[in-house]
């Protein structure tokens, strides 16, 4: 179990032996408020880990700019739409498997030679 989670859980009473020692049951109101804090706990810690992978992720994506005619552009963005993305997300998709191929012709010749 994640440590900080363990502790959240300790911080509430969120404790297996303790609800099911409860004198009311393990469905008393106040085990059931506690784990309401706990959950929310849980979230919230969750959301901040989330949050701060995400601002990780963007500081190491680069702006590329790209030249494109009226077609490719409606094209991309059908594509994006049809798959519920935004455009640039279908663009960076796009990017990166051509990256990946590349990589991968790359060690492919390597080999051949």
């Amino acid at each position: 179990m994640n440590e900080t989670i363990k502790n959240l859980a300790i911080k509430y009473g969120i404790v297996v032996d303790r609800a099911l020692n409860d004198p009311e049951g393990y469905d008393s109101y106040r085990t059931y408020d506690r784990m309401n804090l706990f959950i929310s706990a849980t979230k919230e810690y969750y959301l901040s880990r989330y949050e701060e992978m995400q601002k990780q992720k963007k500081e190491q994506k680069e702006e590329i700019l790209l030249d494109l005619e009226k077609d490719e552009l409606h094209n991309l963005m059908l594509m994006a739409h049809d798959r519920d993305v935004t455009l640039n997300e279908m663009c960076e998709m796009i990017l990166q498997e051509f990256i990946e191929q590349d990589r991968l012709n790359q060690i492919s010749n390597k080999e051949n030679e």
